[in-house]
């Protein structure tokens, strides 16, 4: 959505772009940090999500008081997301993907200081708003689109007249709604399946492809976004290069004699 926005007014559209999502939150952006270092053993793997979550925030306070910022006791956590997630019970999963993913986005996510600038200035000037709503119906009326819209903690539903209306929620989480003639046939051949959660599509811990009868395929491998249900943390460069690394080793590993 950001990019969206930057890349309109660069073009020169000057009219006014609002934004809708659940929460309307913005990504944060990235400051100077001081590195922090988290061994294994200092990381609360399996309990609750509220524990978890508690154990970051406070860690974070600690590190601020010293004079650090939160960004770092975040991205001291990174290298240890993937086992943390799989530490997780699919209620528990279910229940960050419900209530805490989006405040998760927007911390571990975050977007360069002068992007954030160019937003500020845009919000300031009036020609951009962010509205946390949720989309009750939509629909096409000449060339207008009409959508119906109920703000966040509200229970009267508005309808608002755009000119266009552009999706920016991302990839797909539903593998059965991709666009990839790829997924949409290993799916149709029963060579895949959605994993439990719905986000991606079910894969081993050695990313080998689940099939339909639940059986391990040992040729195709899966690693990017759509392994994000077995290991959440795996749409940024560097974590897709660990996951590249871990499995040239499985691979060398199979062809050794």
């Amino acid at each position: 959505m950001v990019d969206l926005v930057l890349s309109l007014d660069r073009q020169g559209h000057r009219g006014k772009i609002t934004a809708l999502s659940h929460r309307g939150l913005l990504p944060l952006a990235h400051r100077p940090t001081t590195a922090l270092t988290l061994l294994s053993n200092e990381i609360p793997f399996g309990p609750e999500l509220s524990q978890i979550t508690r154990w970051l925030r406070r860690l974070s306070v600690e590190f601020m008081n010293q004079g650090g910022d939160w960004r770092s006791a975040v991205d001291a956590l990174r290298p240890h997301t993937q086992r943390l997630w799989r530490s997780m019970s699919d209620v528990q999963k279910r229940r960050f993907l419900r209530h805490a993913r989006a405040y998760w986005d927007i911390l571990r996510h975050r977007m360069a200081p002068e992007v954030e600038t160019q937003i500020n200035t845009l919000r300031a000037a009036g020609h951009f708003e962010i509205v946390a709503a949720r989309i009750i119906n939509a629909e096409v009326k000449g060339d207008e689109v009409v959508v119906e819209i109920r703000k966040r903690g509200r229970d009267q539903v508005e309808t608002h007249k755009f000119t266009k209306v552009i999706d920016c929620t991302g990839l797909a989480q539903d593998p059965y709604s991709s666009q990839n003639p790829l997924i949409r046939a290993l799916l149709a051949r029963g060579a895949a399946r959605p994993d439990p959660l719905g986000i991606g599509l079910d894969i081993s811990e050695d990313y080998g492809l689940i099939d339909r009868s639940s059986q391990c395929s040992r040729r195709v491998l899966a690693i990017g976004p759509l392994a994000r249900a077995a290991f959440w943390e795996c749409t940024a460069i560097p974590d897709i290069r660990l996951q590249c690394g871990h499995i040239a080793q499985i691979v060398a590993t199979k062809l050794a004699p």
